[in-house]
């Protein structure tokens, strides 16, 4: 649950078009950015429903937030400012419903807050790690559906 805590950082704000099919060829960063805002969108209101346009429905990814999200409700925190830089993006397969992409980013220090917003833990972040990551098109908009370490061989 932590990796992908960790790793992402996706989901949506009300409203919100994250993740979106675009017309042309996908800029698979902006994707993987809109999809990091949506989750910590997610993460500051505790709303673990709003992971479902993040994530593929039932995905181990979906799955691990979700139970992670869960356990900072059940304390009475929320993660706020919970947010991935990506540093690169290289798409290794991509068809009009599925890419598979490596993906290199970095971790920003984030806080869990309290119900009235006091900070009650904080955590460093982390420097670039590497992943690799399928999305998956739902509809028409793009959702993650596995997260794994990027094979060794990639650059």
């Amino acid at each position: 649950a932590v990796l992908v805590a960790v790793l992402a950082g996706w989901s949506l704000p009300d409203g919100s078009s994250a993740g979106a099919l675009p017309a042309a060829a996908p800029d698979w960063a902006q994707t993987l950015t809109a999809l990091d805002a949506a989750r910590a969108a997610a993460f500051a209101r505790a709303d673990a429903r709003a992971l479902d346009a993040v994530y593929v429905p039932g995905s181990a990814p979906h799955r691990a937030d979700t139970a992670l999200l869960t356990t900072h409700a059940r304390r009475g925190e929320r993660v706020a400012d919970l947010h991935l830089v990506v540093v690169s993006v290289v798409a290794t397969t991509a068809t009009a419903e599925e890419a598979t992409l490596d993906v290199t980013d970095r971790l920003l220090p984030y806080t869990a807050v309290d119900r009235t917003g006091r900070a009650v833990r904080r955590w460093p972040g982390r420097g670039e790690r590497r992943w690799r990551i399928t999305l998956r098109r739902t509809g028409t908009a793009w959702r993650i559906a596995t997260v794994g370490p990027a094979p060794l061989d990639t650059p």
